[in-house]
């Protein structure tokens, strides 16, 4: 039994723990704020549909987070600017990728090592006017919002010192042409927001091509919701986090949960052995995860139980192989009855009460092979992604996950509509540090 070591803090719905939070790369990040994107919020909590003329629907892009880095130079109209390119601070492949004409940079206020090479105007809380790039690693910027007092510079505050700045909303926000920030210290136990999105239409040119007669909207929907599912689901548990360049602009993929409990990029390692290097968060420090194969006592599975529970809270989802509740079944069968039910899209589901709280068995029909012993038990409710119950961010309540629909305005071809969710850590992940649980 293994756990991924959360420490968690006395939240609603968690195990209060006297257990002290060591450093996470959370302190470092300052994550989206709602304001930064008013259509996304509103719609995914009030769960309403909206009808919109933009067929492209940015606010629905990937959510990236404001990113702090190091500016080096002067900060002056017809001087430039250098970001420092080191992994630690910002990972791209030149500043002509990251930053374009109009975006504005906002420098810390906090910084100690902030200074005014004209000895009149600081700039520490000051944002700054990227007015061009001057090479890969420069760019020439103005102040004050781009006019005004461009005389006054900004320098460090002594040799080799930087100064901290941050790019001011998400690129996606209107007003920003910045394609994407990429934090090189996210290295592990951290993951991408993913949004998916599927299109779907039902107008005289697909009607045309499918084998079907005549408008069927309820249909098409219908199987377009159980393909836009499916895909969740993928991604959900095997996909590799990544970055592609859709268009010209980054897509970020998120990391399905077996890359993260491996710990491990893309080798698909099932076994990783705890490094107090990597672990950020205090906890059970042993390994991350262990597999007891097909052979486990009554006593093993309640030990793993009682690991289980140790972090986060008191409700969990176990997602099993067959091979496991096969071995399940007989070995509890003496002490346990398990009823089985069945959602809509075919998902067996099984509810198992032990004195630490409850588990909701979900057999994984992909799990036929490879997988087949395993149970990985997860707190579901810090993730964005719901596969059953209550959606975390409209809080409707729902067998599967609830999947929001943007509606485009009907034009004489038909209709023309589009599913999105998002997948990733929501904000009680991120302020808990309880996410995965433990893994049998």
């Amino acid at each position: 039994m293994a756990l991924g070591s959360r420490a968690t803090t006395n939240t609603a719905g968690t195990i209060p723990l006297q257990t002290r939070r060591k450093f996470d790369r959370s302190d470092l990040i300052v994550f989206k704020e709602v304001n930064h994107a008013p259509m996304l919020t509103k719609v995914l909590r009030s769960g309403n549909k909206r009808v919109t003329t933009d067929p492209k629907y940015y606010v629905f892009e990937d959510d990236y987070e404001k990113f702090e880095f190091e500016l080096t130079g002067a900060v002056a109209a017809g001087t430039s600017l250098t970001l420092a390119t080191d992994t630690t601070y910002i990972f791209i492949t030149s500043l002509q990728d990251f930053l374009k004409a109009g975006d504005a940079l906002h420098i810390s206020a906090g910084d100690p090592n902030q200074s005014n090479a004209a000895g009149t105007v600081a700039a520490a809380g000051e944002d700054v006017i990227i007015e061009e790039t001057i090479g890969i690693n420069a760019a020439r910027v103005t102040r004050f919002g781009g006019s005004g007092g461009q005389s006054y510079g900004c320098t460090n505050a002594a040799a080799g010192n930087t100064i901290k700045a941050s790019l001011i909303g998400p690129p996606t926000h209107e007003g920003s042409t910045s394609p994407s920030a990429l934090s090189g210290a996210l290295t592990e136990d951290f993951n991408y927001t993913e949004i998916n999105r599927l299109p779907w239409e039902n107008t005289g040119s697909n009607i045309a091509t499918e084998f079907y007669a005549g408008p069927d909207e309820q249909r098409e929907a219908r199987l377009k919701r159980k393909t836009f599912m499916r895909n969740l689901e993928r991604s959900w548990w095997h996909q590799h986090r990544n970055i592609r360049r859709v268009s010209g602009k980054p897509k970020r993929h998120r990391g399905g949960w077996f890359e993260f409990i491996a710990d491990t990029a893309a080798s698909g390692t099932r076994i990783a052995v705890y490094d107090s290097t990597k672990e950020l968060i205090s906890g059970d420090g042993t390994q991350r995860m262990i597999n007891f194969g097909t052979s486990w006592s009554v006593d093993d599975f309640n030990n793993a139980m009682e690991k289980a529970f140790q972090y986060g809270g008191q409700t969990k989802t176990g997602y099993s192989g067959p091979g496991f509740i096969t071995r399940f079944e007989n070995v509890m069968r003496p002490y346990i009855r398990m009823q089985w039910t069945t959602d809509k899209f075919g998902q067996k589901v099984a509810t198992y009460q032990c004195t630490h709280g409850m588990v909701n068995f979900i057999i994984e029909p992909e799990w036929y092979n490879e997988y087949t012993n395993d149970l990985v038990i997860i707190d579901e409710e810090y993730s964005w992604y719901r596969y059953m119950g209550k959606c975390v961010v409209c809080k409707s309540s729902s067998r599967d996950i609830h999947v929001h629909t943007n509606i485009q305005a009907k034009d004489v071809d038909g209709v023309k509509n589009e599913l999105f969710a998002d997948i990733g850590p929501d904000q009680k992940h991120r302020n808990a540090h309880t996410w995965l649980t433990a893994q049998v």
